[in-house]
């Protein structure tokens, strides 16, 4: 059926066209006016997820996260929105057990098994949360009877949204403030029995070794032990000179040198020299001979005397020097057991300062946390912030009558056209040239006019080319 056939069935039967028009749209106008009107509040949300962390330990906004992970962060903030806790939290708030709605339909349900699952049920089914696309912004709608319960509604699902954030935020924060303050009291313990170890340790063993005290114990014994290798070189020396001593004090320089010494040998020189003129003018017999022999032996044996006395001078002097060099020796004994002493206690309080400092950091760290968890745990902030609280709607969102009837329109006038077409083929006619060729198996040779273009003398219409149906049968 081509234009021409269904413009001339439309012609044909406009009546039943008009009919079924007129019927849709009149149904839909009548419809639209006597439904219950229903009306639709809004809230706009502004989602950050920094917002909330006052510490600022949180990973950054959400601006900064990759568009994946924000749409999926948005998409998880519109399934808490139209969640269950949420809606069971609003229907208790706002005591929607007692709207007519809810009375209506719970009165109407058959298996409810809880009255507030139910009306959280059928306020889930009125709620509708849009986010918009490359955006923080997220939008939730309620749409009700009534419009004050509307918008309570919808602020109702703010303000539970808000606090269940809050909630999901501070709850964590309480759990860990209640851990760190358990554990706080036993790493209190640990430090105060490592702080009374070390002190203890340090009374027990009456010191307060540090580094400066340990330079200068040091120093000492170094000192101590130089002197000791000049005790031993003196020593040495002087049981050398001793055993020069015993053997031939004349050749030890300090003897040979002394002035007693030299005033003596130079009188033994002298009884020896007269002694000697003696025996060349006397001969041995003789008393100046004799007297000269005894003044020489006199000279000699106070000689020999005096260098006794010095040899054993020089005797106690090494012993002198082996009884220093053995004083020093057990001098740096002691002094290197007190240093190795003390580099003991320091192992040991270093030992011990280390654990009252890692005890300490520890429990540092975990106050910290405490506090940051206590704090974290008081806040009241949220990750949402509420850009347009809803509204009283004034105007009512359904139904839409003057949308409903130009839609009515639309579809009256397609189906209205199907219903003339579909009467036209269960009562065929023909109307045009197509017709008859469709119903007639031979060529069309012409078309009449109408009666009266013949009575006018109208002569007919010649179809050429074989009768090829062109132009309109009269009726």
């Amino acid at each position: 059926m081509n234009f021409l056939q269904l413009l001339t069935v439309v012609r044909a039967r406009w009546t039943i066209a008009v009919a079924v028009f007129a019927t849709v749209v009149g149904v839909t106008t009548v419809l639209s006016l006597i439904l219950p009107k229903q009306y639709t509040a809004s809230v706009n949300f502004v989602i950050d997820p920094k917002g909330g962390d006052v510490l600022g330990n949180s990973g950054g906004s959400i601006a900064m996260m990759t568009p994946q992970l924000a749409a999926t962060y948005m998409a998880t903030q519109a399934q808490i929105l139209q969640s269950k806790r949420i809606a069971t939290q609003v229907v208790r708030k706002l005591n929607l057990l007692e709207e007519p709605l809810i009375k209506r339909e719970l009165a109407e349900a058959t298996d409810v098994r809880s009255p507030e699952e139910f009306a959280s049920e059928v306020l889930g089914k009125r709620i509708d949360v849009a986010a918009a696309k490359d955006s923080q912004l997220l939008t939730i709608s309620v749409t009700w009877p009534n419009p004050e319960t509307a918008a309570a509604i919808a602020n109702g699902f703010a303000d539970a949204y808000r606090g269940f954030t809050t909630q999901m935020r501070t709850q964590p924060a309480r759990q860990s403030a209640e851990f760190f303050n358990e554990q706080l009291k036993t790493l209190r313990s640990d430090l105060e029995r490592a702080q009374a170890k070390l002190s203890a340790y340090q009374q027990e063993n009456k010191i307060a070794v540090s580094d400066a005290r340990m330079d200068i114990e040091s120093a000492r014994l170094a000192e101590l032990s130089s002197q000791l290798s000049q005790a031993q070189g003196a020593s040495a020396d002087a049981r050398a000179r001793a055993l020069q001593g015993g053997r031939a004090g004349s050749a030890i320089p300090e003897i040979a040198t002394s002035g007693i010494i030299t005033q003596l040998r130079s009188e033994v020189a002298r009884a020896q020299s007269e002694l000697d003129q003696a025996a060349k003018a006397y001969g041995p017999n003789h008393p100046s001979y004799q007297q000269r022999a005894a003044q020489l032996q006199t000279a000699q044996a106070s000689l020999d005397r005096e260098l006794r006395s010095l040899s054993g001078s020089m005797g106690s002097a090494s012993q002198a020097s082996e009884q220093r060099e053995a004083e020093l020796r057990r001098a740096v004994e002691n002094q290197r057991q007190k240093v190795l002493e003390f580099g003991r206690q320091r192992d040991d309080l270093s030992v011990l300062s280390r654990e009252v400092d890692s005890a300490q950091k520890v429990f540092d760290l975990a106050l910290q946390r405490f506090a940051e968890s206590n704090i974290q745990s008081q806040a009241s902030v949220t990750d949402a912030t509420v850009l347009n609280a809803a509204t009283v709607p004034a105007i009512a969102s359904k139904p839409k009558v003057f949308l409903n009837i130009l839609v009515s329109m639309v579809g009256g006038a397609l189906l209205a056209l199907c219903v003339a077409i579909l009467v036209e083929l269960a009562d065929r006619r023909v109307r045009t040239v197509y017709d008859a060729a469709d119903f007639v198996d031979a060529p069309i040779l012409g078309v009449l006019p109408p009666a009266s273009a013949r009575l006018q003398g109208s002569p007919a219409v010649a179809l050429p080319g074989g009768g090829n149906p062109k132009g309109l049968l009269g009726r």
